[in-house]
């Protein structure tokens, strides 16, 4: 599982180390081993069977947000994130597991979203009924972090789409018929599932993968506000349709005025690039052009 980042590992270890202050979670806990090429140099040993494969080191492995800000500084562009989702799923393959990462994929597989929620319930009190997976060719996909905690983002997004008379409607399993649960094996989720593979639970990202592919093939874009729900559908599932960031899609329509009388802001806004969607999507322009 690990052979196939041999090289990566291999310069990370030998490496100068210039990424070593770019770790937002090295910083925050001063630790040396937390470094880029700490976690690499561990990997290291346990390729060169110096070491043993244990919860200790496991835990070392899942002291990682994915953000990628270590490759920014790296010479050799080696992605950290991908070869510790490598590590985290041969520990998971091991049954080398810790308990807390455990406990919440068994609420993902149960639940079909990492927080517990009645998610349909939930976006069924954001979005009028018949926007709810009608038959259209643009697809809007809240994600699960929206509906669960940003629900004004989701009546925000469908407000600006609907000003724009864009025809499309939202993905929610609750809508489904009969023949669609059929599809999907059961009811469909409206999780992406992406953190169970970062998670390095490979086969619970299958679960949610198949389910929502099934769903989703019939759709020529879809779009979504959440730039790990945009990565999944696009370079993990793979689809066929067009899948674009709010800011993409937007960023089409800024010859047409979403405001009648719009008015200059007298205060300054500041924009967060999300990793996801700057470091490995690449997406960077669109969101400034529409501010």
């Amino acid at each position: 599982m690990l052979d196939k980042f041999k090289k990566e590992i291999t310069y990370c270890t030998f490496c100068p180390k210039m990424c070593r202050f770019a770790c937002p979670v090295a910083e925050a806990l001063d630790s040396e081993t937390l470094i880029p090429s700490g976690k690499l140099t561990l990997l290291y040993l346990l390729q060169d069977k110096a070491l043993e494969i244990n919860k200790e080191m496991v835990e070392v492995f899942y002291k990682c947000t994915t953000c990628m800000a270590c490759r920014t500084y790296c010479k050799h562009e080696i992605e950290v994130p991908q070869v510790l989702e490598a590590a985290r799923a041969l520990a998971v393959r091991e049954g080398v597991t810790l308990e807390r990462v455990d406990n919440l994929i068994q609420v993902m597989e149960s639940s079909l979203n990492p927080y517990g929620e009645d998610l349909k319930d939930k976006l069924k009190k954001i979005v009028p009924e018949r926007l709810l997976n009608k038959d259209t060719e643009i697809l809007y996909f809240p994600g699960c972090t929206a509906i669960n905690y940003y629900p004004e983002d989701i009546t925000d997004t469908i407000r600006i789409l609907e000003r724009l008379k864009v025809k499309f409607s939202v993905y929610s399993g609750e809508s489904l018929s009969a023949s669609q649960r059929l599809q999907a094996g059961g009811e469909a989720s409206m999780c992406c599932g992406f953190l169970a593979k970062t998670l390095g639970y490979l086969d619970t990202f299958e679960i949610f993968k198949e389910k929502n592919i099934k769903l989703l093939t019939k759709y020529k874009t879809i779009i979504s506000g959440c730039p790990e729900c945009i990565y999944a559908l696009k370079r993990e599932y793979r689809l066929r349709a067009e899948v674009l960031h709010i800011t993409q899609f937007l960023e089409k329509f800024l010859t047409k005025p979403l405001f009648p009388n719009p008015q200059k802001l007298n205060y300054k806004i500041i924009y967060h690039d999300p990793c996801y969607l700057g470091r490995y999507l690449g997406v960077y322009e669109e969101p400034r052009e529409l501010l």
